[in-house]
């Protein structure tokens, strides 16, 4: 069996940096057992990202009220972002390697014994490193890293940017767990496997359907986890989007998908485990396509405690409603009961000039939702339209490729500029309908479809996220880690509504029994699909997270935190 405990957050201090080798070493000093030492992600370079991200580690960081707090290798701008959140006295300024043991000689008791590693070796080394409470040094001569913890649950990583391979080993080591190291894969191939699971339902016995699953079979000869399986007894995949658990079926497992701010899901994670844990509010949404839907099974638990519980069930399920509440209403669980799906819309080529008068070409795709606003329909009645942009190019380089420090978008304002115009007041070179714009996802309501696009959560807490839609695994799982769920369950393939309904009731039927969810999901799905390897489900969240209910009367704290939602 594998250890359940939450880990402690460290309080020593925390770390910010951009540096994989200085962030290890920092990491290397703080090894106190069954502790996490917080490492975050550099915010990323463009204003109106940076702000939001400074924000959410800012967040986290005041929850954790570390004694310091370690800024390391940072860029300029980033670095003085942080100065102005942070008191003075608590931030040390780490840029060179060389620096580290001065700098941390008051905050920390010094690591007496060395473990050398490979740069390429960080993670395995770290996590060794901290279990022989030894300092890390990185040295490119060193012998492999083959030492594994005697725990039966194993961290498996796949994802090597940034200070990724740091913060796996920092949360390995915090739980008890070894680690193995996968194959990187690139974005491409990762939605391109994603894509495969829904396009081998939707033209099942077509040939686009049996190339697809195909892919599919492929693609499990190409992960060959199965090698590995037989040694633990709980895996956790640390991925970039692969779902794993899919070709681990008869092993309980779940993902952490590997984005900029995994260190705040994992940071925030072990707070609301170790404060809060339990579910203070629920929202959820059933427009009621689904006959005897799985809704009631959902709610029962939570009206029976001191949960407030929010519905928007038939004729309430507007898309006006689902957006203003998902956007806005604080909820600790979101269960979403409806029809899902990708997205048409329209892909714009457009030529711009930045703030220096130089001309690009840049191509984006452009989601449009409808809203109708409450009240009375009548002739002169308006529609609300929002449109959702997603960069594709800039100057004939895909967008995530694309070099936008030399872009002068960094600063910001063109940037704000330019998304608060509209299509009408752009030289658009080149315009046409597209069927399917990747990254976009909707549900549909009672009048229309909600198109999900988050940035941030209600009140900045941090949800689970149930989604018992068709396809909801891939695009709308990042969207919703990245605005701040802790934990999302999704479907990589249409399930069968009577199957839906089973999952759903195995999952809430006991909500005291703290049985963490990533167990519940996979007892769940041996339930229902038994000896079958075709499982739709997929876990993403820590794995000592659990769905539980309270007696405690929460209503009074509610309209404070509707005020702090609508604030932010």
């Amino acid at each position: 069996m594998i250890n359940n405990y939450t880990p402690n957050l460290c309080r020593d201090a925390v770390c910010i940096s951009n540096d994989v080798r200085n962030s290890a070493i920092i990491s290397s000093y703080f090894n106190k057992p069954r502790q996490y030492f917080a490492v975050f992600s550099s915010p990323r370079e463009l204003d109106i990202v940076r702000r939001r991200e400074v924000v959410f580690v800012n967040n986290i960081i005041a929850k954790i009220n570390p004694k310091w707090i370690l800024l390391s290798n940072l860029d300029e701008k980033v670095r003085d972002d942080f100065l102005k959140k942070f008191p003075s006295e608590r931030v040390i300024i780490i840029d060179f390697e060389e620096e580290i043991k001065k700098k941390l000689k008051n905050v920390i008791t010094q690591p007496t014994n060395n473990v050398f590693c490979r740069e390429n070796d960080i993670a395995k080394g770290l996590l060794f490193a901290k279990n022989q409470n030894a300092k890390l040094i990185i040295d490119n001569s060193a012998k492999d890293i083959n030492k594994f913890t005697t725990n039966r649950h194993l961290v498996f990583l796949d994802d090597f940017s940034g200070v990724v391979p740091t913060i796996t080993a920092n949360y390995a080591y915090s739980i008890g767990a070894s680690i193995a190291i996968g194959k990187e894969y690139k974005r491409e191939i990762v939605e391109d496997i994603c894509e495969s699971f829904l396009v081998s339902r939707i033209y099942r016995g077509h040939e686009r359907g049996l190339i697809a699953e195909k892919k599919i079979k492929d693609t499990a000869n190409l992960l060959d986890i199965q090698s590995i399986l037989s040694n633990f007894d709980f895996i956790t995949f640390i991925t970039n989007g692969i779902p794993y658990g899919y070709f681990a079926p008869y092993l309980p497992c779940t993902h952490i998908f590997s984005l900029s701010n995994i260190g705040v899901t994992l940071a925030e994670s072990m707070f609301y485990a170790k404060y809060i844990n339990y579910i203070r509010s629920v929202l959820v949404i059933d427009p009621g396509f689904f006959k005897n839907s799985e809704t009631n099974y959902v709610l029962q638990p939570f009206r029976n405690s001191g949960s407030y519980v929010r519905s928007l069930i038939g004729k309430n399920a507007t898309v006006y409603q689902t957006r203003m509440h998902i956007q806005y209403f604080p909820y600790d669980l979101l269960f979403i009961c409806t029809h899902a799906g990708k997205v048409s819309g329209k892909r714009y080529k457009i030529q711009i000039e930045d703030q220096d008068g130089k001309s690009h070409i840049v191509v984006i795709d452009m989601v449009f939702e409808y809203t109708k606003p409450p009240g009375e329909i009548t002739d002169d009645t308006k529609l609300e339209v929002i449109d959702q942009r997603i960069f594709i190019e800039f100057d004939g380089k895909e967008w995530n490729k694309s070099n936008q420090k030399d872009f002068n978008w960094a600063e910001g304002s063109f940037f704000k500029t330019f998304m608060n115009t509209t299509p009408s007041q752009w030289n658009v070179i080149d315009q046409y309908d597209i069927s399917y714009v990747k990254n976009s996802f909707r549900i549909e309501c009672i009048d229309g479809f909600c198109v999900f696009a988050l940035q941030e959560l209600a009140d900045l807490e941090n949800p689970f996220i149930f989604n018992n839609s068709c396809s909801s695994f891939h695009s709308i799982a990042a969207q919703c880690l990245y605005a701040g769920a802790i934990s999302y369950i999704g479907t990589i393939f249409p399930v069968k509504d009577n199957d839906a309904k089973i999952i759903a009731k195995k999952v809430f039927s006991n909500t005291n029994d703290s049985t963490p969810l990533a167990f519940k999901i996979w007892e769940a799905q041996n339930f229902v699909y038994k000896n079958t390897a075709d499982r739709p489900y997929i876990n993403i969240g820590c794995h000592f997270l659990a769905i539980n209910t309270s007696e405690k009367n929460i209503k009074k704290s509610l309209p404070k935190r509707i005020s702090i939602s609508l604030k932010n």
